[in-house]
Order: structure tokens, then C-alpha cells, then sequence
């Protein structure tokens, strides 16, 4: 100890944490518990403090969790996991643990991971978009208390906790810093203690006069909890955005004698949220199209002067069957901006022979090749190595290129595919056509997200605008990489490069 650091009531710190804190003796009984642990267990405070884990849950000895606890306890070795557990009305939950041997039993800190496990399975079974995968750091930490005698008895909590926690003066100068502190802002203690926290020399200084100004008044003149989200940067530049909780500590004539900063990494959920509401936004507005004219000729069908027509009946029919394929096509593609953005893009890496996958692709598109009278000529070497990669995905890139040639080459135009080892990690798969070409002034933004060229809006052709988009998405994941060449009415070719093996 430095003489600098506060003594604080490592109690009343645990009783703010939103992660669970709690002690056992070394026969398994609660000598404290906080708040966190009491809602994460459906019990009070008062049911748990006094009786052992076995009274309070039948059943918990033949547990892994109840395992890792008495190996801590008998070893005195720390313990890490992520474990299932079944309370006594049937109800199940996910935490992650670490769990401490101290001389009294056994520190166990846990935080509920329900809803992250319940995300995931979601994710996985029912291919939906991203809900929120960390739970909203909604409640406000309540105004720490009361003096400590050694900072160094509830260090090793603080050091545990996931959550930035600072600790200052009235003055706001830094006395303390859990490492948590150094991982989120790349700032090292040594760089941190004696400075002023939140200053533009630290990771703050990013919000406007007024948000600084009601924050102090708030702290400092007010002796409030302050409670909100804030944009800070790390020591590399990078800005990211925090939840933080400002408590102040009084003493006892009620003056401000310290105050205790906890902040925690949101921008991992901000770009889930910003994620979800895109693809809401995108969806609605994707589908919007072929459903009304779903509606429009469904309701031609109905009309009486319609239905006395059988070659009409067959049109709107033809018109609502491809409104409907279309809409499969965009659901499919949303989903897969879905799993791309929110990073949940899955990879099985199996052999998979390129020209064997192009003419898969080539054949699935020979009715629309047909259609439009479109030559298709393919230079494909006779040896070619097999590629360690994902076919889906691959596949998924072959299928975008060929059919934006299909949709945006006129009638009797021509499509060339060609394969060749580019180097010793790569091939290379071209696709040349003599379509419509993109304009100079497009070409910067071809790989955004529901971009669609000018020339090719005036042509009447369906899109998307996300095609290229999830190419050049998924190329990235599979660690390759696409470029164009292209002139106005002289048509596009794509150079896809695609590693001999992926790297997991």
C-alpha cells in the first residue's frame, strides 16, 4: 500500500457490483452474499446468510459448480467456469464463475449468462437476427458507504470484476485502478494513478461542456449517484462507448471524501442494437415491393371481369408465384447481412473443388441463361487444387457474380468464367461479362449495402443492392478478397482471389 489508496468497505463495494459476491466457510454455509447473488438465486439475503448451499438447493453437491468449489477449497487452487444450474422450482440458468480460496472458505464471484446462452441457441436454431446478448446495465449503483481498514482484503474482488472501477479523490484525481481499467482503455495503471479521470490526457474528454458540467453538479454538489452512457477513447485513438456509474463516498459530516467510478464497454451491444434496427429497416423496406404486388394481383384475380379470362388468370398468376420467389431471394439475402453484421457467420471448412462448385452454380442458372440467350464459355485448367474452405459460402459468392452477369447482361451477350492458381496460397476465379457496365462515378460505393448503380436503376431489372455487399462480406471471412474493372456499356469483370486453405 502506497498510503494513497482509500480504505473502503469491501462489502459495500460488493453490495454495487452487478455481479454476484458471496463467501462460503469451508462447510459450505453463506457468511455474505450480495444483492446480485439474492435475485440470481430467488432467495433474500436473510434466507441465504447462515445455512449451507445444500439446505438452500437439494441437490447442488452432485454439481459440477459444487465440484469445482470443495477442489478450491481442498487445494486451495482458483476455479473458473461457465455452469448450468437447476433451482428447485425446475427453472434453469447459466453463470459464469470464479471462484477464490481465502483462509474463511472460498470468494465466488458469478454473473448470470442466461440470456447471452439463450441468444446463441436462438441464433443457431432459429436463424433470426440478433437480439440483445448482454444484459442493459439499467439499475443505478447506489452511493457507496463507509470506510474500509485494508484496501488489499477486497483487491482481489475488484481485480476479478470485468468492469472498469476507478477510485478518486473530491477533486477527481485517480488513487486507484482495477486492471479491468488498463484492458478497456489500453491506459497502464502507472499512466493512470495521480491523473484526473475522465480528462481528454486519459480516455475522456469526448462529450460536450454541459455533460460535464451536470455531471459534477451532480457527484459533487448534489453528493448523487450519476448514472449514464458516455463516449470515451483508449489509448489508441479508438473511441467506444461506456455505461458509467459515479458514486460519491462521505464521510462522516457528510462532505464528499471519495468518489467510485464503475464503467462498462457497451459498443459490443450499440452495434447489436444498430444491427437489429437496420435489418428491420432493410427488411421493410425490401419486402415492401414484391408484397404489394402480391396484393395487386391477387386482387385483379378476385375481380369478375379478371376471372372470365384463363390466359389472364395465368398471368397474375405467373406475376404472384415470381413476387414470391423473389421475396424467398430476400429473405435469404437479409439473413445472411444478418449473421454477417452481427458476426455470427458460421464457417465448415471441407474440400471443395472450384470448377466442380462453378459448374453446380452454372447449371442451377441455366434456365435464366437460356432465357436471355446468354452465352456462358468457361476456361477451367484441367488441374486444379482442391481448396480446404467452406463450399456454402463459396458457393454463395459463385451464385451473387453469375447471376448479377445473368440480370445485367442484355439478350445474346456473353459470360466468361475462367480458373487459375494465381500463387502458391490462392486461386483465382474470374467473371467477365458483357453487360451494362458500372458507371465511373459508382464504382467507389459497388461493395455497400444497398447500393444499386444508376444505369442499372433505368433498366427495370430487380436487385436487392446486397449481392455484392454479402460477397465481398463473406470473401473477407473466408480471407480472400474481390476487385472489378468496369466501363458503361462495355460491361464487368470480377477478380475473386480465394486462399488453397482458410485460417481458423
Amino acid at each position: 500500500m502506497t498510503g494513497n489508496e482509500p480504505r473502503i468497505d469491501y462489502r459495500s463495494l460488493f453490495d454495487h457490483m452487478i455481479e454476484g459476491c458471496q463467501i462460503i466457510d469451508p462447510g459450505f454455509r453463506y457468511l455474505y452474499v450480495n444483492e446480485a447473488v439474492a435475485r440470481q438465486g430467488r432467495h433474500t439475503k436473510e434466507e441465504l446468510v447462515g445455512r449451507t448451499m445444500m439446505e438452500m438447493y437439494p441437490g447442488i453437491e452432485r454439481t459440477e459448480m459444487f465440484s469445482h468449489l470443495r477442489t478450491c477449497m481442498e487445494r486451495h487452487t482458483p476455479q473458473r467456469l461457465e455452469n448450468e444450474f437447476v433451482f428447485p422450482d425446475g427453472n434453469k440458468g447459466w453463470f459464469a464463475l470464479l471462484i477464490e480460496p481465502i483462509p474463511e472458505g472460498a470468494f465466488i464471484f458469478s454473473l448470470d449468462i442466461t440470456e447471452r446462452k439463450l441468444i446463441e441457441h436462438d441464433l443457431e436454431d432459429a436463424k433470426i437476427a440478433a437480439r440483445n446478448i448482454i444484459d442493459d446495465l439499467a439499475q443505478e449503483k447506489e452511493r457507496a458507504q463507509g470506510i474500509a481498514e485494508e484496501l488489499e482484503k477486497f483487491k482481489l474482488a475488484v481485480d476479478g470484476v470485468s468492469e472498469h472501477i476507478v477510485i478518486t479523490d473530491p477533486e477527481g484525481i485517480i488513487l486507484f485502478a482495477n486492471p479491468a481499467a488498463e484492458r478497456i482503455t489500453g491506459f497502464t495503471r502507472a499512466e493512470i494513478l495521480g491523473k484526473k479521470s475522465g480528462s481528454r490526457e486519459l480516455w475522456g474528454g469526448l462529450m460536450d461542456t454541459d455533460f460535464y458540467r451536470t455531471l459534477w453538479q451532480t457527484i459533487k454538489v448534489e453528493k448523487k449517484t450519476f448514472s449514464g452512457e458516455i463516449k470515451n477513447h483508449r489509448k489508441s485513438g479508438e473511441e467506444y462507448d461506456a455505461h458509467t456509474v459515479i458514486s460519491p463516498i462521505l464521510d462522516d459530516e457528510g462532505g464528499v471524501e471519495f468518489f467510485v467510478a464503475i464503467e462498462r464497454d457497451i459498443t459490443k451491444e450499440k452495434e447489436v442494437d444498430k444491427a437489429k434496427s437496420e435489418f428491420v429497416s432493410l427488411a421493410s423496406h425490401q419486402l415492401r415491393t414484391p408484397l404489394t404486388s402480391i396484393n395487386w394481383y391477387s386482387e385483379m384475380l378476385l375481380g369478375d371481369e379478371v376471372a372470365k379470362t384463363a390466359r389472364r388468370q395465368d398471368e397474375y398468376l405467373a406475376k404472384i408465384h415470381a413476387g414470391s420467389q423473389r421475396m424467398v431471394v430476400l429473405v435469404d439475402a437479409l439473413l445472411d447481412v444478418s449473421r454477417i453484421e452481427l458476426g455470427t457467420l458460421q464457417t465448415e471448412l471441407k474440400p471443395v473443388s472450384v470448377t466442380g462448385l462453378l459448374g453446380d452454380v452454372i447449371g442451377e442458372q441455366k434456365p435464366q441463361i437460356d432465357a436471355k440467350r446468354i452465352t456462358v464459355a468457361t476456361d477451367f485448367p484441367k488441374q486444379v487444387p482442391v481448396l480446404e474452405t467452406d463450399p456454402s459460402r463459396v458457393r454463395m459468392i459463385f451464385q451473387n457474380l453469375l447471376s448479377n452477369g445473368i440480370k445485367y447482361t442484355p439478350s445474346g451477350g456473353r459470360i466468361s468464367i475462367s480458373v487459375s492458381l494465381e500463387d502458391s496460397r490462392n486461386v483465382r476465379v474470374v467473371f467477365s461479362d458483357t453487360g451494362y457496365g458500372i458507371p465511373k462515378k459508382d464504382q467507389d460505393k459497388i461493395f455497400t449495402k444497398m447500393f444499386r448503380a444508376d444505369n442499372i436503376k433505368t433498366k427495370g431489372e430487380d436487385g436487392t443492392g446486397l449481392g455484392l455487399y454479402i460477397v465481398k462480406s463473406v470473401l473477407t471471412a473466408l480471407g480472400g478478397s474481390v476487385r472489378f474493372e468496369s466501363e458503361e456499356n462495355k460491361g464487368t469483370t470480377f477478380y475473386v482471389t480465394l486462399p488453397l486453405a482458410v485460417r481458423q
